[in-house]
């Protein structure tokens, strides 16, 4: 596949995209797992319960505001749109000020010792709106270094801010927040610089409306597969504040394959939408295969390291988490999954069957939390939202494949049920497995995984 990939100016740019932004996610996460450690146990677990809550809500509404315009913009730069890149730019602004005002009145209700966080997280909303505008119009012109620098300057600015605020001054969950807003306003700022007067130049509300108008699908797809993150409500009004904490503390360890996700969906998406009817479903089905080999594989190795991860990252109150992260790992490999053949139906213009994964998604895995906490703690939660991304993944390909021609569902899920029980076996407390069983068994079962998964060289240019 590599082979005929770059043999492609489209290949050759979603390779490039692939490494540059890659590797500004890999110092992101490296910056954030840096400082991880001080800050679970700076915190208390209701204090980190807190946290995970605000951020969800924050998370929901950057999405909402949002409104798809990140997709829109690239495919308007792919047909070549006059203007698409400055009316995206100040179309974000537009969201900013408009989520400020709308977010701004919910102040009111929020009890006094919690204002200093919310207000936070509402000006953390409104500049990650315009620092991403800027992200995305660097990356629909192809400026994978641009996209790359903002990256870098928002992870480390987040990763100062925390020392300064969280650790130093003793801000708790009101520092996290105001951290984000702090790398936020950095990234935004660099972005502008780099971008000069174009990023606002030529802007115009047709172009503006005909991308909320593509992206508006997309904002309901995404804001449906972020409320999943929601299951920390579902967590907190079963088992309490501080066990939520401790499963907002479990889903660190999907953190890498979320970073393997970004890098995936930022560099494929521009390939994909530049396919012809003909090459689309060999493109679709290779990253399919790619991606799922590199992701299983990964949370393999996550898997058989997790203890361990665990014990450097937060202190033994935090130990239950165990029983979820390992059936967690398997949330943002199908996720990956799903957004990759929902490309092939939005390259159709059928945006609708992301989100019809996403409300599968969503449906199932709050409701499945909500019968399985009570009876199965942490680890129910975790299975309600890992049978909640695999159904979405059916709903999802069973719509693009009837669009597109058959695509390799069937082994992918089947090696991701494999993985998901591996995990559990390498991860959890349940048998406490020695590391030096750990490690040789995980690393070939990544192996084993990748080689089974990695397609065979037939990919159309």
């Amino acid at each position: 596949m590599i082979r005929r990939l770059v043999r492609t100016v489209e290949g050759r740019a979603a390779l490039r995209g692939g490494v540059t932004q890659g590797a500004a996610f890999v110092l992101l996460r490296l910056a954030r797992f840096a400082v991880l450690p001080f800050v679970f146990r700076a915190l208390s677990e209701s204090e980190l319960g807190l946290y995970g809550l605000l951020q969800t809500g924050y998370v929901v509404a950057f999405t909402l505001f949002g409104a798809g315009t990140g997709s829109s913009v690239v495919r308007a730069a792919a047909d070549q749109r006059t203007g698409a890149v400055a009316s995206h730019v100040v179309g974000r602004s537009v969201a900013a000020v408009l989520a400020t005002l709308c977010l701004a009145p919910t102040l009111l209700f929020v009890a006094p010792s919690l204002a200093p966080a919310a207000a936070s997280a509402v000006l953390a909303v409104a500049l990650g709106l315009v620092m991403e505008g800027t992200y995305h119009a660097a990356r629909s012109a192809g400026r994978h270094r641009l996209c790359a620098l903002l990256l870098t300057v928002n992870s480390l600015t987040w990763a100062a801010l925390v020392v300064a605020l969280v650790l130093v001054e003793g801000w708790g969950v009101t520092g996290l927040m105001l951290a984000l807003a702090g790398s936020h306003l950095a990234g935004w700022c660099v972005g502008l610089l780099a971008l000069g007067p174009s990023a606002w130049s030529g802007a115009t509300r047709p172009e503006m409306v005909r991308q909320l108008r593509f992206g508006a699908p997309i904002a309901l797809t995404d804001i449906l597969h972020v409320a999943a993150g929601l299951d920390r409500l579902v967590v907190q009004q079963l088992l309490g504040l501080a066990r939520a904490g401790v499963y907002h503390f479990a889903t660190v360890f999907m953190d890498p394959l979320l970073l393997l996700d970004r890098a995936a969906v930022v560099s494929s998406e521009p390939w994909l939408y530049a396919a012809s009817p003909e090459q689309l479903r060999e493109r679709v089905a290779h990253l399919m295969r790619t991606q799922s080999a590199l992701h299983l594989a990964a949370a393999v190795c996550l898997a058989a390291l997790a203890t361990e991860i665990a014990w450097v990252l937060g202190p033994a109150s935090y130990a239950d988490a165990l029983w979820a992260a390992p059936v967690l790992l398997l949330v943002p490999v199908l996720g990956t999954q799903t957004r990759l053949v929902g490309f092939g139906a939005a390259h159709r213009s059928r945006t609708g069957v992301l989100a019809m994964a996403a409300a599968t998604d969503l449906a199932l895995a709050l409701g499945l939390a909500w019968l399985l906490a009570p009876a199965f703690d942490l680890l129910g939660v975790g299975v309600a939202r890992a049978i909640g991304a695999l159904a979405g993944l059916a709903v999802a390909a069973w719509s693009t494949q009837r669009l597109i021609g058959k695509l390799p569902v069937l082994p992918v899920a089947l090696a991701g049920a494999f993985t998901a029980l591996l995990c559990v076996a390498l991860a959890s407390p349940l048998l406490s497995l020695p590391i030096w069983v750990r490690l040789p068994l995980g690393a070939l079962a990544a192996v084993a995984l990748a080689a089974g998964l990695w397609p065979r060289d037939t990919a159309q240019d």
